[in-house]
């Protein structure tokens, strides 16, 4: 096979089962097949096939395909249970627990009959769901292809294949009703006599929507490399130049080729054909793996540690040991996808650019019996009843658990390092995979662990009085986060009330706990903390709730110049969205949304990623990285996935690691980069411009800026010359516009000016918030301005909206503040003004759309003013749009209605903003 092929084979195969189709004596694999037509089973039964299995079928193989010299197939009948075969005398078949049913076509396509788990109800589902066939087979490398084939009825749901227990295909198979989904990888048997494949529904849900099924399987026998194969092997692998490796790759790759040249010295009667072929395949390997040493950062392209293989870190977080100067990575090791989990993930580094793996540093766990087997788990937990076992074993399944965002801080005081990780699972009222809503904890003597884990508790609580959003359902911690202090308090900072409102909590002087729940001061076993019997916490000393009811997660917290900031993403699942960030003086404090800090990114959702973690590189002088997950994905920024395998693949999943940079007013900015290192942080800290600039300018007008400027960064002040990053364009968008300029040594420098249309009447922020933005802009109106007193109201027989029944959304600037039609029968937004001075006007509207991932362009309007239809068609999408309307004849009033021009799910209309002025 080439070497391309089998490049792109690796990523289909799990790392554990090292590809086996090898040189040029077997075909190459199919990798994701999933189409309409039916298959034949002559195109899946080769003269190398072993097992050819159409599940849920009762014929034999003879009454659908001309065996002919069958000699080569161990099964006579397409299906059974597991048992020794009447034709053959081989042992294979499924299990017959979990309990299974089969749906027989009358047609012989291997695509219609089928097997699914089939429970009578939801009791009777075991903890680890799915199909379970087993199969007799010599030593040997083979290819394992299976089918999946929804039926039309059959909602969509997701499958996973696992292979002597390591998963086949990295992360899930998405199937769609009606269509095939085929997968092939390779396998090595070795010191074994059957094959186990498990057909898994990965979520594990208790549903009938969810039951794993399967059309077929095929397994093939494939060759063994020669001793001519791994000759052209080695002398490709002895042209490969040390061209600065890492020296653990070339360590690996040195050692693999020395035991090519060995086998190849080798009396070939002196060991078994598999030997030669798993030096083969390590040295295969090892090639592919040769990593050359890093020295920049590449924003979503494939990042493998300094073995080559592909980091799993994903939702993590960095901690930085002083006194060794090494950063450590913690994150969720997805090798498996969502599921099966492996734990938590730790890796070092020096520079940031090169990652050593340093293993799980907390592991999940596959059964209770690994409480008393498992060398690792055993020895963590041998002083746990078994009551605190159990509940270790449920908070750390692999099947049925959650373990996600994890994050790792220091103490100080009891020189342990402390990890937190969002704790979830289905629990004994609901099969939701998010239903206990938990924040785990976990304890170690060394930063790569291992960790022993605590336990999971619920946080706190909505205190009385409050819009609580979750009142039968309180405490609840899901994405989170972790920040020490500069005076060693930590705090976890966490989504609640179903994700609808942030909190940020003080934990107790260990970090074990929440100091809301610990105001009693007892503690027990080694002095960690006991739970209070009664909650005590106090508002605003404990802990305080922000941005409520403002459906956002993924929460990173930094500190600098002695300001706080908090980056976070909505709530769309694993879809991207727009980053918000807000600031406050003191972490318990009161917090200002200041908006997405996203520059440039004109697919409006944090450059496809979302947010994890903010590396604060260096404090004092502004150096800061931001740290996001692309989760799977197609395209982002509308450019094609560099990995058209990523999609639908968590373990793939690529990670944004952007600069952060700071304003003269100390606001932040994230811009895309290709490739960047950390030299380029020299020029992000905040330099604050002390030259006068000009604060408003005129709607279309360039202002005139000075060419040299003084500024000051940290205490020192100079003048410098600076280039303004300014054209025609600029100023023709109404709102607030940060103007870049570049200083003669590098730095950015940034001017912050308010562009607004002279001569307003009415300046309307239609989701009637009080933004900054709003505020400042209606400051420069004042002498024109009729609604001085109100931003948004109902119609009063002098201005406001007329539909009773919309409804508002509170943003963090003029657009992110909206109002949108609720009303099924009444669809339109309508604005009356009355009573206007004779004259002509123009017209400026703003529009976003926050839930563009859901409309996907499906919100369009129409824009009719005083009766006539200015614009047909226009669409509502994630971007700030402003439209002008200009030369209106006003004869008295003046009324605006925008109205939806599509029909379905997410097309009602919403307005961001209004500015009414009179021309001269």
């Amino acid at each position: 096979m080439k070497k391309g092929i089998k490049r792109v084979f690796s990523k289909v195969c799990s790392i554990a089962l090292l590809a086996a189709i090898i040189g040029g004596y077997c075909p190459p694999p199919t990798l994701a097949v999933d189409h309409q037509f039916d298959k034949s089973v002559n195109e899946l039964i080769s003269e190398n096939t072993r097992y050819f299995v159409n599940a849920g079928s009762s014929k034999l193989l003879s009454d659908i395909w001309d065996i002919g010299d069958s000699g080569h197939i161990l099964n006579s009948r397409l299906d059974q249970v597991y048992g020794a075969d009447e034709g053959t005398g081989k042992t294979w078949g499924y299990l017959p627990l979990p309990p299974t049913a089969a749906s027989e076509a009358a047609s012989n396509s291997p695509e219609e009959s089928f097997r699914y788990v089939a429970y009578e109800k939801p009791d009777d589902r075991e903890r680890l769901g799915g199909i379970h066939y087993k199969f007799e087979l010599p030593e040997g490398n083979y290819e394992v292809t299976v089918g999946i084939k929804l039926p039309p009825d059959f909602k969509g749901r997701r499958a996973i294949v696992l292979a002597e227990e390591e998963v086949s295909a990295k992360g899930n198979i998405w199937l769609k009703s009606g269509t095939l989904s085929e997968r092939s990888f390779a396998v090595k048997l070795r010191n074994d006599t059957e094959l186990d494949i498990d057909i898994l529904d990965p979520a594990f849900i208790p549903s009938i929507n969810t039951d794993a099924l399967v059309n077929y399987i095929v397994i093939t026998e494939l060759g063994y490399a020669t001793k001519e194969d791994m000759e052209q092997l080695i002398l490709k692998a002895e042209a490969i130049e040390d061209d600065n490796y890492t020296k653990e790759s070339w360590h690996h790759f040195k050692k693999a080729l020395k035991e090519g040249r060995h086998m190849l010295k080798k009396d070939a009667s002196k060991y078994e054909p598999y030997e030669l072929q798993d030096a083969y395949d390590a040295l295969e390997l090892a090639m592919e793996r040769i990593t050359p040493v890093r020295n920049s950062f590449l924003p979503g392209e494939e990042w493998v540690d300094v073995e080559g293989k592909v980091i799993q870190a994903h939702g993590g977080g960095i901690w930085y040991d002083k006194d060794e100067e090494i950063y450590y990575w913690y994150g969720e090791d997805k090798t498996h996808g969502y599921r099966p989990l492996r734990g938590v993930r730790c890796y070092s580094s020096k520079d940031l650019y090169n990652w050593k793996d340093e293993g799980l540093a907390l592991t999940a766990i596959s059964s209770m019996a690994q409480f008393e087997k498992d060398p690792l788990i055993s020895k963590l937990y041998k002083h746990r009843t078994e009551e605190e076992k159990r509940q270790i074993f449920e908070d750390l399944d692999v099947n049925m658990a959650v373990m996600e965002r994890p994050k790792v801080i220091y103490n100080q005081k009891t020189d342990k390092w402390v990890m937190w990780f969002h704790a979830d699972g289905p629990t004994k009222t609901s099969s939701s995979n998010y239903a206990r809503a938990k924040a785990g904890v976990a304890v170690s003597h060394s930063p790569t662990g291992p960790f022993e884990f605590i336990a999971s508790y619920r946080l706190d609580e909505c205190p009385p009085g409050a819009n609580d959003g979750a009142p039968n359902n309180r405490g609840m911690a899901r994405d989170m986060n972790l920040f020490v202090d500069d005076d060693q308090t930590g705090y976890i900072i966490y989504a609640s009330e179903h994700n609808g409102t942030l909190y940020i909590s003080k934990l107790t002087e260990d970090y074990l706990d929440v100091a809301g729940w610990n105001k009693d001061g007892k503690v027990g076993k080694k002095g960690r903390p006991i739970r209070d019997t009664e909650y005590k916490a106090e508002y605003g000393e404990d802990y305080i709730r922000i941005f409520e009811k403002q459906w956002r997660e993924a929460p990173a917290l930094f500190k600098y110049d002695g300001q706080y900031y908090l980056i976070t993403s909505g709530c769309t699942g694993w879809r991207p969205n727009p980053a918000r960030y807000g600031v406050a003086d003191a972490i318990l404090g009161n917090w200002v949304n200041k908006g997405d800090p996203c520059v440039g990114d004109t697919g409006r959702n944090t450059f496809s990623s979302q947010s994890t973690f903010v590396i604060p590189l260096d404090t004092v002088n502004g150096k800061y990285i931001f740290m996001g997950d692309r989760w799977y994905f197609k395209t982002y920024n509308n450019k094609p996935n560099n990995n058209p395998l990523n999609y639908g693949n968590l373990s793939d999943s690529r990670y944004i690691w952007l600069p952060i940079q700071f304003t003269s007013d100390g606001d932040i900015r994230i811009k895309w980069y290709d490739e960047w290192s950390v030299e380029l942080l020299d020029t992000m800290g905040k330099t604050e411009i002390l030259t006068e600039m000009p604060q408003k300018v005129e709607y279309g007008t360039i202002p005139d800026l000075p060419s040299r400027i003084t500024v000051l960064k940290g205490t020192i002040q100079e003048e410098i010359g600076v280039q303004w990053q300014v054209d025609e364009t600029t100023f023709q968008k109404i709102g607030t516009v940060t103007v870049e300029g570049l200083l003669e040594d590098g730095r950015m420098v940034f001017a912050k000016m308010d562009v607004v249309p002279g001569h307003v009447m009415y300046f309307v922020n239609c989701g009637e918030g009080l933004t900054e933005d709003y505020l400042r802009m209606k400051a420069y109106m004042q002498d024109t301005l009729l609604n001085k007193d109100a931003a948004d109201q109902a119609f009063d027989e002098v201005w406001g909206h007329k539909d009773n029944n919309s409804k508002i959304r509170r943003g963090g600037d003029i657009y992110d503040n909206l109002r949108y039609a609720s009303d099924p029968e009444q669809r339109n937004l309508t604005y009356a003004f009355k009573d206007l001075e004779p004259g002509h006007y123009s017209v400026y509207l703003g529009f976003y759309d926050p839930w563009y991932q859901y409309s996907k362009g499906g919100r369009k309007a129409n824009i009719i003013i005083n009766g006539e239809t200015k614009q047909t068609g226009l669409v509502i999408d994630g971007g700030y749009k402003q439209y002008d309307y200009c030369d209106i004849h006003v004869t008295g009033d003046l009324e605006i209605v925008v109205q939806p021009a599509a029909q379905g799910p997410n097309t009602d209309v919403q307005m961001s903003w209004i500015m009414i002025a009179k021309k001269e």
